[in-house]
């Protein structure tokens, strides 16, 4: 068929005006023909992938920008930069659900993630001198108003979901180049802020993240890792890390679901001296940085976690537990409503931390309803032990952690905390993420150690 040789869009319409026979033979199925080209494929009638392509035809020769301060006129298409935003939204949502992305070995022996979708949004989410249109929306994290994420179904609630599953274009500097910051003060203000004042979990189950929060400790942990001229605390070591050892874009399908975690982990947490927190919190300290630390010996982390219930399960994991790590499940099984959340499916885990000390985890996972539409978000906790300079538990160094597991199963972020302060009051940020090249090996022997040190876990105020 000679329309399957016409390489441009507007060289099929042209073709399509010849003539009454060229014009039907310009269907809905040459349009799906070449959606199947460009993008990962999509669920729907032929109708409707049509239609679905030549919207983001349209779409991707726009410049649409999120960073209020940017001043543009009106598009070609009549429409103000603001009525677009709903609509660049909308094909970005579209993206990721359908993003279908694959690991390959390309050379060198080195894996990389690649698909149609994730080539698509690498050239649209570039904002530069070369961009032809492009949209700013990481680049601008943070700058809607409050007001607008009022309500979880509003534009504003949409924005911050989105770009907290597009973390890895924030994080990974091969993704996007464009390492722009905005906020710092606030989101360091935001990422101390006391748990009960900012809850990583909203509502009657818990089961809304707190996108604003998450997308707070984003632009933070961007700030330290990707700032220009090596601001950030991180930023030195991980200009060190290669491609492979960079935060990635996911592969497969986003399902829902309670879902298990690839083995290896790099990890990275920020504090506060306690005299700092407490003035970070004070009403009055609403400009000013505070100086973040960090492990200064080895400021990432090396995980390693295993899901293994012949090892760590259901029956081993400790009641008492879920009361420092606020769990919410409980409620889940005396709903009240017909409406109410059934319990989801938990996940036992376990693990081993490296960095200048090393340490052991147990935690449990569990599935998250879609967030604005969008599946595949998980709730982790877990608690975290470094033993005492004899390899035995230390009563002292207990910590709590919380986070939000994003879509794809490939980052995690959340916040840590010392169990033993008055309303776990000392607490900071973490970010964990997941990296090419996990080993295949069993490992018993150190998957045995970490159970070791479990069972001589004999606290009675934290085993039942």
């Amino acid at each position: 068929m000679i329309i399957s040789f016409i390489p441009k869009d507007k060289d099929v319409v042209a073709y399509a005006q010849v003539c009454k026979a060229t014009s039907i033979a310009v269907s809905s199925s040459v349009w799906h023909a070449r959606f199947i080209v460009l993008f990962d494929p999509a669920t729907g009638k032929t109708e409707d992938l049509a239609q679905k392509y030549m919207f983001r035809q349209e779409m991707v020769k726009l410049s649409v920008f999120f960073d209020p301060t940017t001043r543009i006129g009106v598009h070609k298409q009549g429409r103000s930069n603001k009525q677009m935003k709903p609509a660049v939204l909308k094909m970005l949502k579209d993206l990721i659900i359908e993003s279908d992305a694959q690991t390959i070995i390309k050379f060198f022996n080195v894996p990389v993630v690649e698909g149609k979708n994730f080539r698509w949004l690498c050239r649209y989410l570039q904002c530069d001198v070369l961009s032809v249109a492009c949209t700013d929306i990481m680049d601008a994290m943070l700058t809607n108003d409050d007001n607008e994420i009022s309500d979880s179904k509003s534009y504003g609630a949409e924005l911050l979901v989105i770009q907290i599953c597009l973390a890895p274009f924030a994080l990974n500097r091969f993704y996007h180049a464009s390492n722009k910051l905005m906020h710092f003060d606030e989101s360091q203000r935001m990422v101390y802020a006391h748990q009960e004042e900012e809850p990583l979990f909203l509502g009657t189950c818990s089961t809304n993240i707190n996108a604003r929060w998450v997308l707070h400790a984003l632009n933070f942990f961007k700030f330290h890792m990707r700032a220009a001229g090596g601001e950030g605390i991180l930023n030195t070591e991980y200009d060190a890390f290669d491609h492979h050892l960079l935060p990635q874009f996911w592969t497969g399908k986003l399902t829902g679901g309670t879902q298990t975690l690839d083995h290896r982990w790099i990890g990275a947490y920020t504090f506060l001296d306690y005299p700092e927190l407490i003035k970070i919190r004070l009403p009055s300290q609403k400009n000013g940085i505070f100086m973040d630390e960090v492990d200064s010996e080895c400021p990432f982390s090396d995980l390693c976690i295993w899901f293994d219930e012949k090892y760590f399960g259901k029956k081993e994991w400790p009641k008492r537990w879920e009361h420092f790590l606020r769990s919410p499940l409980p409620g889940f099984n005396r709903p009240t409503t017909r409406n109410m959340p059934k319990c989801p499916e938990i996940k036992h885990f376990f693990g081993r931390a490296e960095d200048s000390r090393v340490s052991n985890f147990y935690g449990c996972i569990h599935e998250l309803p879609p967030q604005q539409g969008i599946p595949g978000f998980q709730r982790l906790a877990m608690l975290k032990f470094f033993p005492d300079q004899n390899g035995l538990f230390d009563p002292e160094q207990v910590w709590g952690y919380e986070g939000v597991v994003l879509p794809g199963n490939r980052i995690i972020i959340g916040r840590w905390w010392d169990i033993d302060t008055v309303g776990d009051s000392y607490c900071g940020p973490f970010i964990f993420w997941n990296v090419f090249g996990s080993p295949t090996e069993e490992r018993t022997e150190e998957k045995e150690d970490v159970i070791k040190f479990f069972d001589s876990v004999n606290d009675p105020s934290l085993i039942d």
